[in-house]
């Protein structure tokens, strides 16, 4: 078992090496800086978030609920409860030979709150409104790609945080659905109404 768990690391650490070495280029060193800054996303963010309360209706209304609570439960899970429960070190505080393109950040790096968070984010808008589900996999693959190139985590951190953020993107649309539904004539509203 420890061999397996060995072969694993190793090839953790060669994908890690080959996109954070050779899939260098002037220009995407520029962009998965830009893509991996959280604050890059603040502003957009907010506007999306202002149009879905303002023209998004009862779909849009729903999702601008639970986008924040969904995510800041996300990022509780990766950020105070995995990492250190796991307790693997960034790349950056143990790895030599390698680009590092942004501050190091934390000690910890599995999984990858970046990943966690835009995967929940991508994850409800893409259950919440299904023909943008293509640009949410692209925005959630290039921000989990941009950690991995800037050389704060391994693969195996932002595939983890995907899988935890499309877990809590999945439980928060599914209760969702039970408290609000999208069908005016559903069993629920009903009940409200008479």
């Amino acid at each position: 078992m420890a061999d397996f768990w060995q072969t694993l690391q190793q090839m953790d650490q060669f994908l890690f090496f080959f996109i954070n070495g050779r899939l260098h280029f002037p220009f995407l060193d520029w962009a998965m800086v830009f893509i991996t800054e959280k604050e890059n996303w603040y502003i957009p963010l907010a506007i999306l978030w202002g149009v879905l309360i303002w023209k998004g209706g009862r779909r849009g209304r729903i999702l601008a609920l639970l986008l924040p609570i969904a995510v800041g439960t996300s990022d509780a899970i990766s950020s105070h409860l995995l990492k250190p429960w796991v307790g693997r070190f960034r790349p950056c505080k143990t790895l030599e030979g390698f680009r590092l393109l942004v501050s190091c950040g934390g000690i910890y790096s599995f999984p990858s709150s970046h990943a966690t968070n835009i995967a929940t984010l991508a994850g409800l808008f893409a259950m919440f409104y299904p023909a943008s589900r293509w640009f949410w996999i692209v925005v959630a693959f290039l921000v989990g790609t941009s950690r991995i190139y800037v050389g704060v985590h391994y693969p195996a951190d932002v595939a983890a945080g995907y899988l935890l953020g499309i877990t809590v993107a999945f439980v928060y649309y599914k209760g969702s659905m039970r408290i609000f539904p999208l069908n005016p004539n559903h069993a629920i509203n009903r009940e409200f109404r008479e």
